[in-house]
């Protein structure tokens, strides 16, 4: 009895084990989802960035002739 009661232990303690190593992937998917987001945000950002830019060297220019 006292065999089944330690391998139930175990049992138990691989469960818990394999559940928190899926929360540990987890949880680094949803980091890594942030930075893809954060990355796609940043280029966003320089993109509107340069389109402002271009406007106002194009309307220097056309005030210029």
């Amino acid at each position: 009895m006292e065999k089944y009661a330690e391998l139930e232990k175990y049992a138990e303690l691989e469960k818990y084990a394999e559940l928190e190593k899926y929360a540990e992937l987890e949880k680094y998917t949803e980091l890594e989802k942030y930075t893809e987001l954060g990355k796609y945000a940043e280029l966003e950002k320089i993109y509107l960035i340069g389109n402002i830019c271009r406007k106002i060297i194009f309307f220097r220019h056309w005030e210029q002739l």
